[in-house]
């Protein structure tokens, strides 16, 4: 009979240590939230690969969510390996179709386009949810007439910045037709053309201090209209995100966390992280300018079906074709939409610093 005893006794010390364990742990829930949240990394989610590959397709500080979630190791604390390889949009499409990289972080506008004429993509996030650009020259607004027959810098016929650069040119009253479109390249590829006298204006995305700083005026800035647009989309095969869901959430997961450290974070260490992929200096003006126009960037980096509808209503522009399709089947929610649900997204925004 003592051994019986002794036996149930043990077995009810351990019932009530586990017990005050799980209340322990209930408490410690409740009183520091963010613990639940490292709790939940610890843990991983197991995805079926442990390797992704990653192309952006710009040197602008829009790509910052994706460069500071790999500086600072998230993909890595869900236990998803990425390689981040910089690219031009044309490029890196091609490459998510060939299966050489699973996904692509740039323009809407062109993954859209690829959806359209029949390739197996889906834009599952969207960063930026205004169109971020605006027409500078060497003119001021005043005297926009005299770019009719005038050079402007693009980064390539037919794209979004395309097609923008004509919006911008119809709200000064100059018939889009009217100037010739040099396809240049990025960002600072275009001022440098505006510079050197390739072009007499170009299509800007970034702090308007950078090209005024340059002795040019700004002519249209469309992002301060805030006109709904799709930018900074993350685009994947619709075939790799159905057989490897886990692997596309683990990298939104880290790509999130990695947003949230640009609007919580030390600003030193964003701004080097900064400097560091746009090849600047920390004390460099030009960071701050872009550390603080980043911010512009959507937290919650939903793709809206009015960001899409208005990115087709652009495209349309030049080809009347794409009134005729349907925004639902550029996007997929899906991924997004599941982390908001179980508090991951409000989470993560709340214990990320």
């Amino acid at each position: 009979m003592r051994k019986v005893l002794t036996h149930r006794n043990r077995n009810c010390i351990k019932r009530r240590a586990a017990y005050s364990a799980g209340l322990v742990m209930v408490l410690v829930r409740f009183i520091f939230p963010g613990f639940a949240f490292a709790q939940e990394k610890a843990s991983q989610l197991s995805p079926e690969i442990s390797r992704l590959r990653v192309a952006y397709t710009s040197l602008s500080g829009n790509m910052a969510p994706l460069w500071v979630a790999g500086e600072k190791g998230y993909f890595k604390d869900y236990g998803l390996a990425v390689d981040q390889l910089y690219t031009r949009t044309v490029t890196g499409i091609q490459a998510v179709l060939s299966g050489d990289v699973q996904l692509i972080y740039g323009a809407c506008a062109q993954v859209m386009s690829a959806r359209r004429a029949g390739a197996d993509l889906v834009l599952i996030a969207s960063s930026v949810h205004y169109n971020p650009y605006a027409l500078v020259s060497r003119y001021r607004k005043a005297d926009s007439q005299q770019l009719i027959g005038k050079r402007i810098a693009i980064n390539q016929l037919q794209d979004a910045i395309h097609v923008s650069a004509r919006v911008s040119l119809q709200k000064v009253g100059v018939n889009p037709d009217a100037v010739t479109y040099v396809p240049i390249g990025s960002t600072p590829d275009r001022l440098v053309a505006v510079q050197t006298g390739l072009a007499e204006g170009a299509m800007y995305g970034g702090p308007l201090e950078v090209p005024v700083e340059l002795g040019m005026n700004v002519v249209v800035d469309l992002f301060e209209q805030k006109i709904p647009y799709c930018g900074g989309g993350i685009g994947v095969s619709a075939s790799f995100l159905k057989r490897n869901p886990r692997a596309v959430e683990t990298f939104m997961r880290g790509f999130l966390q990695g947003n949230a450290y640009y609007f919580n974070g030390n600003s030193d260490q964003l701004k080097t992280i900064l400097a560091r992929k746009l090849k600047l200096t920390v004390a460099d003006k030009k960071t701050e300018q872009i550390y603080q126009y980043v911010k512009n960037n959507a937290k919650y980096p939903l793709v809206t079906q009015e960001g899409i509808a208005a990115t087709i209503e652009i495209l349309a522009q030049q080809d009347r074709g794409w009134l005729n399709s349907k925004p639902e089947i550029f996007y997929d929610n899906g991924v997004i939409k599941k982390l908001d649900k179980e508090g991951f997204v409000e989470a993560v925004y709340r214990d990320t610093r």
